[in-house]
């Protein structure tokens, strides 16, 4: 008996060992193997791991949409008899094809080409709609070269006097609008009487938007099967900065860590005699003050976070901090804020999207997106603190220019263009 209540024993205090190895494995070791599998799997210095593949080609499709507001009434718009009406056309649809080229190592970075092009997907369409289809949208390159006339002061007056003898120069003009297929707009260059003036005129052909190529007018020009715009240096290690970004450039030899010094340089037609780059007539993107009064290591020259592929793992530990991605597209980093959580397939996700409020001009992180608060003289020191953490009261300053919800991206596309969301979501009224 003596035995077999010295084994019970034994083997009850065996079992409680292994409950505790169980449990050690289980709470201590177990997680650690999870991120040390995970940190393997992420590996950018790794060629066979899936996160160096996902990486390269990222595996999820990316489509962009493409809805135009055809202008229905363009002659009685331009005399002025009715307001412009609208319809809207689309979506046509692009599927973005992305690849990463020419990689280059260095300690803890990686660097390399963001390639992309784009493929019409008819069958993502609206019903019956084809690439070439034939859309009126206004007329983008008579205002742009328009607005850049008229800031040239007396010198724009020979260049309108120009432009005047290839339109439709009368007051009803039926070239206040634009009348070209969906994918030549977009991608493959719209070439007419005008924009070949722009081209050749002694004045324009040296100051040119990045819209304005060799192959004429295209809203997405140097953009499609190309790398312009889109070379990163990137964090391999430690874990937490994985695949952020540490220096952009438009060319791999002249990458920056911030904006402050980014300026879009003319379109080069001429390949033997490029146009200068001047500081005047090619400000830096992003040269307002912030509300400190900082004008060049401020939050909008930051270039903050990924490029929106991937980012750092473990984000369930700081799951309530903002992510950030930096767009070329939109000449800015911006930050994505939780907002909600669910499951795909039985697997946690958490969903982050654009905060409502983050295109207001009071916020802290915008003040120096908008120019009015530093070159309206009225507007010196109107900007006052909040008892709101992230943002200013700017009750008393003059802000003509700027508007919640729109942003002038003009300076990075050489152009009068302004940034919303469709429809002018989140826009004020």
């Amino acid at each position: 008996m003596k035995c077999i209540t010295i084994c019970r024993i034994a083997l009850a205090l065996i079992g409680l060992v292994f409950i505790a190895l169980g449990a050690g494995l289980g709470w201590g070791a177990f997680p650690g193997i999870i991120e040390d599998t995970v940190e393997e799997n992420i590996d950018l210095t790794d060629s066979g791991s899936e996160g160096y593949k996902n990486f390269k080609t990222p595996p999820v499709p990316v489509y962009m949409k493409f809805t135009f507001f055809e202008v229905m009434n363009p002659q009685k718009f331009v005399t002025g008899e009715e307001k412009a009406k609208f319809k809207e056309r689309g979506p046509y649809v692009y599927k973005e094809v992305r690849e990463k080229r020419d990689y280059e190592y260095k300690d803890n970075f990686l660097e390399y080409s963001q390639y992309r092009h784009f493929e019409f997907q008819e069958d993502m369409s609206c019903k019956g709609c084809k690439k070439e289809d034939e859309v009126t949208i206004l007329n983008m390159p008579l205002i742009g070269g328009v607005d850049a006339a008229m800031k040239q002061g007396f010198l724009g007056t020979f260049v309108l006097k120009a432009l005047a003898t290839k339109v439709d120069n009368v007051a009803n003009s039926k070239d206040i609008v634009l009348t070209d297929t969906v994918d030549k707009i977009l991608f493959a260059g719209v070439k007419n009487p005008l924009v070949e003036e722009l081209m050749a005129n002694t004045f324009t052909k040296t100051r040119l938007p990045p819209a304005i190529q060799k192959n004429g007018f295209a809203i997405f020009n140097t953009k499609n099967a190309s790398t312009v715009n889109e070379n990163y240096r990137v964090y391999t290690s430690p874990v937490e900065r994985h695949s952020e970004i540490n220096l952009w450039g438009m060319d791999r030899e002249n990458m920056v860590a911030n904006l402050s010094t980014t300026r879009t340089c003319p379109s080069i037609l001429d390949e033997e005699n490029p146009p200068a780059c001047s500081r005047s007539e090619n400000p830096v993107w992003w040269p307002y003050p912030d509300g400190e009064g900082e004008e060049e290591d401020t939050i909008c020259n930051s270039i903050r976070g990924t490029n929106a592929e991937q980012f750092p793992p473990f984000l369930e530990d700081r799951k309530n901090d903002d992510l950030w991605i930096f767009t070329t597209d939109l000449c800015r980093s911006m930050p994505l804020r939780l907002s909600g959580e669910g499951d795909i397939d039985g697997i946690d996700i958490l969903r982050y999207s654009v905060p409502e409020d983050s295109g207001n001009i009071n916020k802290k992180n915008n003040i120096c997106f908008c120019k009015d608060f530093s070159e309206i003289k009225s507007n010196e020191g109107c900007i006052k603190n909040s008892t709101v953490a992230d943002e200013y009261d700017i009750s008393e300053c003059e802000t003509p220019n700027c508007h919640d919800g729109l942003q002038n991206i003009e300076n990075c596309q050489k152009s009068p263009v302004i940034m919303c969301s469709p429809h002018f979501y989140m826009a004020e009224e």
